[in-house]
C-alpha cells in the first residue's frame, strides 16, 4: 500500500491486508491457521514451567543472593515477563514464516522460555559468589551482564546449531535440561506430594498415563487441565 496517501477504505482496508500477510503472516490457502486447540495445551505447559521458574527465581534471589523482596517484585518478575512474551512472539513469527517459505502444515514454533540451567549457574557460581564479596547490588549487576555476554555467545555459535542438530541426537542434546528440571525443579514438589497422595498423585498419575496413551479427551481437553481439575475435586 502507499503510505502517503490520504486515508480512505481503499487504503485502511490495504493496511489491514498488509498486516495481515506480512505481520500475522497469514491469509493465503497455503498458510497453516493462526491458532489450534493444541496450542492451548502447548500454552499451559509453557506458562506452568515458567511460573516455576520465576518462582525458584524470586526465592533464591532473596535467600542466596540477598536481593530484596520489593526489587525482585518491581524488577526481576515484570522484567523477565516482559522478555518471554515478546520472545514467544517472535518465535510464533519465524514459525509462520518459515511455514510460509517451505508450504508446510507441520511447523511448530519453538517455545520461549527461562533457561533453568542458567538459573542455577549464574545464580550459585556467579551472582552469589560477588554477592559475598560486594552486596547484592553488584551480584545483580554481575547476573544482568552474564546474561548479556550469555547472550552474545549465543550469537557467535548460532551458525552451527544445524552442524550440532544434525551431529547429536536430540536426548544428548536435552540431557542437561532434564537433569537440572528433574533435580531442582521436579524433585522438591514430587517428594512434597506424598504429604497428600490422594490429592496430588491421583491426578498426576492420570496425566501420565494420557500423556503416555496418547488419549485424546472429549472436546481436545488440554490434560493439564484434566489434572487440574481432578486435585480441585
Amino acid at each position: 500500500f502507499d503510505a502517503t496517501a490520504p486515508l480512505t477504505i481503499s487504503r485502511g482496508a490495504a493496511m489491514m491486508g498488509w498486516v495481515v500477510d506480512k505481520v500475522l503472516v497469514s491469509g493465503r490457502s497455503t498458510d497453516p491457521p493462526l491458532f489450534v486447540f493444541e496450542d492451548l495445551t502447548a500454552a499451559l505447559s509453557l506458562f506452568v514451567q515458567n511460573l516455576t521458574n520465576l518462582v525458584v527465581i524470586s526465592q533464591l534471589c532473596q535467600s542466596i543472593i540477598g536481593i530484596p523482596l520489593d526489587t525482585v517484585k518491581k524488577d526481576i518478575i515484570p522484567g523477565t515477563a516482559a522478555v518471554i512474551l515478546l520472545g514467544n512472539i517472535y518465535f510464533w513469527w519465524q514459525g509462520r514464516c518459515l511455514a510460509r517459505n517451505e508450504t508446510r502444515q507441520d511447523v511448530c514454533a519453538q517455545p520461549y522460555g527461562i533457561n533453568t540451567p542458567d538459573v542455577f549457574s549464574f545464580i550459585f557460581n556467579i551472582m552469589a559468589v560477588v554477592s559475598r564479596a560486594a552486596g547484592h547490588v553488584n551480584a545483580y549487576r554481575a547476573g544482568l551482564l552474564a546474561n548479556f555476554m550469555s547472550g552474545v555467545v549465543t550469537l557467535a555459535v548460532a551458525p552451527f546449531g544445524g552442524l550440532v542438530q544434525r551431529t547429536f541426537p536430540k536426548p544428548a542434546l536435552f540431557s542437561a535440561l532434564a537433569g537440572i528440571a528433574i533435580t531442582f525443579l521436579a524433585f522438591g514438589p514430587l517428594i512434597n506430594m506424598y504429604s497428600t497422595a490422594f490429592v496430588s498423585l491421583v491426578p498426576t498419575f492420570v496425566l501420565v498415563l494420557v500423556l503416555t496413551a496418547k488419549v485424546r479427551l472429549p472436546g481436545n481437553c488440554p490434560p493439564i487441565l484434566l489434572q487440574w481439575g481432578l486435585s480441585i475435586v
